[in-house]
């Protein structure tokens, strides 16, 4: 490892996604993006691996808890 650190990297799941990323995303990447979006096992911590990645600062997705309308399950 290199000791690099990435800040306000990014994670999703779906209840938080909705139709916001495929709407958002104009160069036809949706899918690949979508899956590091989820996946962190298989494709990011490999990636990580691969760059000299060693800590990983991540955020869940906007409007995240905030696009949930029920205050309880948010």
């Amino acid at each position: 490892m290199d000791g690099k650190i990435t800040f306000e990297e990014h994670w999703a799941i779906e209840r938080t996604l909705g139709p916001f990323g495929r709407a958002a995303d104009p160069t036809g990447h949706w899918e690949d993006l979508r899956r590091r979006l989820f996946d962190f096992r298989q494709w990011r911590l490999p990636e990580m691996d691969r760059h000299g990645i060693e800590y990983s600062i991540v955020s869940l997705n906007a409007p995240a808890v905030q696009g949930v309308l029920d205050a309880g399950e948010a």
